[in-house]
């Protein structure tokens, strides 16, 4: 589970913090989804608008 509370696309609205940084860039260095309606990634796919699994 991740140690962000918000999706990713609010987190990219707000632009990137500081105190947020290593727990972004551990989300997106080896990603399993995919948004379909902004294209972010993650590792876990509560953090998407609409997660789709990459192949």
């Amino acid at each position: 589970m991740s140690k962000l509370d918000k999706k990713m696309c609010k987190l990219a609205k707000e632009g990137l913090k500081k105190k947020q940084e290593s727990e972004i860039f551990a989300e997106v260095l080896s990603p399993r989804f995919i948004c379909k309606k902004c294209l972010r990634v993650s590792t876990d796919k509560d953090l998407l608008c609409d997660p789709k699994k990459l192949v």
